[in-house]
């Protein structure tokens, strides 16, 4: 197809498009630049805001192990005191039933 029998506009309209390609195209870089130096600013705050959570958590570490310490030493003594209250229980039931034989007090 020769290129001299397509009408004016239509030539125009090419060259029209072909410059705005080339001008999108000479502005790449600083659009890169542009977004390249947000995305510093974001991760750079980012880190900031990371430190601060960072802060603000490791006193909480310790307060945990300190809880985790304390059950793990209270668990023992509840097995314990569930026993005694399950012996108790089992001593006192003769009680009960006397209790249910007198009258006026039954359950």
């Amino acid at each position: 197809m020769n290129p001299l029998l397509f009408p004016p506009t239509l030539i125009k309209r090419a060259l029209d498009d072909l410059s705005a390609i080339a001008d999108a195209a000479r502005r790449l870089p600083a659009l890169e630049q542009q977004v390249l130096d947000r995305i510093d600013t974001i991760s750079g705050k980012a880190l900031v805001d990371l430190a601060e959570i960072r802060k603000g958590i490791a006193p909480l570490d310790d307060d945990m192990r300190a809880v985790r310490d304390s059950v793990d030493q209270l668990e023992p003594l509840l097995i314990r005191a569930n026993e005694r209250l399950e012996r108790l229980h089992e001593e006192l039931a003769p009680l009960g039933e006397l209790a249910d034989k007198i009258p006026g007090i039954g359950r």
